[in-house]
């Protein structure tokens, strides 16, 4: 799985060329936010399905190992990237909004890429669908044989 370090690494490096390319901080700043904070939505699982008290050593345990038994994350979603695309046409995408978007699509797009996951997983409507149970949303085998390789 790919992880909130890996977005921040991957999100750094992308504004900084979002930067060079529009020379905004407020845009740049958007496209951290995007790319980022995403994951605050990890939180809700955390504190529902985890027995340990809250670190940074504990939360990354408790993804890599997999032991929440629903995936809501309700932030990762087209259905809000496309109402970010509405707003964004709606507001005349100033550049902050411009970067969040392209941020948040960033994100997305590696999630969508590198986790083991279904194919719809990133429709909240089919999560909620399937109960968000991850027994139906994850990919197991492909995890497992990717951590046999680790």
């Amino acid at each position: 799985q790919i992880s909130p370090r890996d977005h921040l690494y991957i999100s750094s490096g992308i504004s900084l060329i979002f930067y060079y390319y529009f020379q905004s901080v407020l845009g740049t700043i958007g496209f951290l936010l995007g790319g980022v904070l995403i994951d605050l939505d990890h939180l809700v699982e955390f504190y529902k399905f985890s027995e340990k008290k809250f670190s940074a050593k504990n939360f990354v345990e408790f993804f890599d190992l997999l032991y929440y038994k629903k995936a809501y994350v309700v932030f990762h979603s087209y259905e809000l990237l496309m109402l970010g695309l509405l707003a964004g046409f709606r507001l005349d995408w100033p550049l902050y909004s411009t970067g969040l978007f392209i941020g948040y699509s960033v994100h997305l797009l590696c999630d969508a890429v590198y986790n083991c996951i279904h194919p719809l997983f990133y429709f909240f409507t089919f999560r909620l669908i399937k109960g968000f149970d991850t027994r139906v949303l994850y990919d197991f085998d492909r995890l497992k044989s990717r951590q046999i390789r680790r």
